[in-house]
């Protein structure tokens, strides 16, 4: 693995802090983006407007995790996320016969 020497022409630092303040704000908004991701999936995506496939529940805990499993990412970009949330999701999508161009 090289050595990066960060110089003064580096974007690093300010890169850093930027990055740290949009997983400040995400983290500190979280419910809300989960509510107004529901909300435009359920609008947007026939599947998930009725409850027959997939309740609202479940999509709702769906997204709380997988949006977590993405703030976390963001976190520190160096550590690989685990990835337990989105793969869970993938499993119970799969059992509830949930096409996966709609899934994706």
């Amino acid at each position: 693995m090289a050595d990066r020497r960060r110089t003064a022409d580096d974007p690093g630092p300010a890169r850093d802090a930027a990055l740290a303040e949009l997983v400040a704000w995400a983290g500190h908004r979280l419910p809300r983006l989960i509510d107004e991701v529901c909300e435009a999936v359920r609008e947007r995506i026939p599947l998930y407007r009725e409850d027959d496939v997939v309740p609202r529940d479940d999509l709702r805990r769906s997204v709380a995790a997988n949006l977590t499993f993405m703030i976390s990412g963001l976190g520190d970009p160096g550590v690989t996320p685990d990835r337990a949330a989105p793969s869970e999701t993938g499993r119970r999508r799969a059992h509830q016969r949930a096409p996966l161009p709609e899934v994706l």
